[in-house]
């Protein structure tokens, strides 16, 4: 205890200044609460976002430390959550709480406005089933989106399920049904009969094929085979004719009243399946006999109906004076035939002189032996002025002729000449 009693006095106000100075800095000491919708400082955010008149500083009695905390004076419109940064001093500056790890959420104020008023003037009750209720459709529709989920995952095991079933594998090889022409050769590639289950190539090595059953020089439906590793199986090749007779004709003149067939005008027709031959027009005979020149149409036509037209030209002449001249010859063991043969002349007649304007000459060959008869075959069947008689064994051959003899064409040399030639005139 000091002697000096005003000393004593002295330093019990000195510790009263210090202690009430300390109250004051206490005092100063504020605990500042960062609400979330402070966070925002721009200036979108602080005009639409940030009602800071619902939020008013609310000191509490027990509060010791002088500190301050920011609270809102609508219930709905309070943070998520709240926590203290730090102490600001009252030099300015701030203690940091070195606890703190995040930030509340932010607090969207005007939605929560909107929220607010969209249950106002309703009951705790009405409001308690309209959030019932929205829940319920969230829930619903997070029910949908699970059974739509569950659907796409139930399509997609069909899809696979099946593929796996139905994929292909090197058992799954399969004949190709072919078509080939009549009189070509047959594919040398056995990728040509044969797909393969997998893969888009053919390993020409592992299969084997079989032709043998296929005639190519007959129009058909024949069978072939594809063997692979011990596994056979069976195709359709089809020989077809689609390819038109290869048709020449010729122009033709004949006297009036002289009969012309289609075949008169045919001078060449090569098909494999054979040629047919017929006019275009079938009144073509009755509406072509007339004196003068005439275009008419060939048609020449296969086995399978392929069908080639041609055009050429039919000059009908003035009958004039016809004679006909006729010799037999009997037969001869040498040639092994007997032989008519006849001269059918047209005449016109001039002032002076006749003339020869048109004429055919006919050969008849009669044989007694089939045997010879089928010889002479080979050498007149690709002479298309020949026709065959199988049943009386007779190869008769008519051709047009301008001139007889030595290029007679006056009517007394030809007369005198064919005469002297052993033929008598009818």
């Amino acid at each position: 205890m000091a002697d000096n009693p005003e000393e004593e006095k002295k330093e019990t106000s000195i510790s009263e200044e210090e202690k009430k100075k300390q109250e004051i800095e206490n005092a100063n000491k504020e605990i500042v609460t960062i609400m979330p919708t402070m966070l925002d400082e721009s200036e979108q955010g602080i005009e639409k976002e940030q009602d800071l008149s619902a939020i008013i500083p609310q000191g509490t009695n027990n509060d010791t430390s002088g500190s301050l905390e920011l609270n809102s004076k609508e219930k709905e419109l309070k943070s998520d959550g709240s926590l203290v940064l730090g102490t600001l001093t009252s030099d300015g500056e701030i203690e940091n709480d070195k606890k703190i790890k995040e930030l509340p959420q932010q607090i969207n104020i005007a939605e929560r406005k909107k929220e607010k008023d969209k249950y106002k003037g309703l009951s705790a009750e009405e409001v308690k089933k309209k959030k019932k209720k929205k829940l319920s459709k969230a829930g619903q529709k997070l029910q949908n989106r699970t059974s739509l989920l569950a659907l796409l995952v139930i399509i997609g095991l069909g899809v696979f399920v099946y593929w796996f079933k139905n994929r292909a594998t090197d058992e799954d090889f399969k004949p190709i049904n072919l078509t080939v022409e009549l009189g070509e050769s047959l594919p040398v590639r056995k990728s040509a009969y044969v797909k393969p289950g997998i893969g888009t190539k053919v390993d020409e090595l592992l299969y084997t094929i079989d032709t043998s059953e296929v005639n190519i020089e007959e129009v058909g439906d024949y069978s072939f085979t594809v063997t692979y590793n011990g596994i056979t199986k069976t195709g359709t090749l089809s020989i077809v004719d689609t390819t038109p007779p290869e048709l020449e004709v010729r122009n033709v003149t004949i006297t009036e009243g002289t009969e012309f067939t289609p075949e008169t005008f045919v001078s060449n027709c090569k098909d494999l399946s054979g040629c047919n031959y017929s006019f275009q027009n079938s009144n073509t005979v009755q509406e072509n006999s007339s004196v003068g020149t005439h275009n008419i149409y060939i048609v020449a036509t296969d086995a399978y109906d392929n069908k080639t037209t041609k055009q050429t030209t039919l000059i009908v002449e003035n009958l004039g004076n016809k004679k006909v001249y006729t010799k037999e010859t009997e037969f001869d063991f040498n040639t092994n035939y007997s032989l008519k043969e006849t001269y059918e002349l047209n005449f016109k007649a001039n002032e002076d002189s006749t003339v020869l304007i048109r004429g055919i000459y006919t050969q008849v060959f009669k044989y007694q032996d089939s045997a010879k008869y089928d010889t002479a075959l080979g050498t007149y069947s690709s002479d298309t002025t020949c026709e065959t008689d199988d049943n009386n064994l007779e190869i008769t051959c008519s051709k047009s002729i301008s001139s007889v003899g030595s290029n007679y064409t006056e009517y007394n040399d030809i007369d005198s000449y064919l005469k002297k030639e052993g033929f008598t005139v009818k």
